[in-house]
């Protein structure tokens, strides 16, 4: 089966799937991950890491894997562009 036989889920349930994910966190962990801006902590990030963007993605948007790319503190770090979203 190709990825063109995926089955797209409703935004409805997304929406509350990540939304019960969101309180989970909070209770187990007490923050908001709506609130998270990793980008302020990849400067001091020191593992090797492979960024994997999928150009046409439209839940995490490559803008975001760029930035992370670009500020990651590591030396070992790879920025892999693949086609899809």
């Amino acid at each position: 089966n190709s990825h063109m036989d995926m089955v797209q889920v409703p935004e409805f349930i997304l929406s509350k799937v990540l939304q019960m994910v969101r309180e989970e966190v909070q209770q187990r962990a007490g923050f908001d991950i709506q609130l998270l801006q990793p980008v302020r902590k990849a400067p001091h990030a020191r593992s090797p890491v492979m960024f994997i963007v999928a150009t046409d993605d439209d839940f995490v948007l490559p803008h975001h894997s760029y930035n992370l790319h670009r500020v990651w503190g590591g030396n070992e770090r790879k920025l892999v562009r693949i086609t899809g979203g």
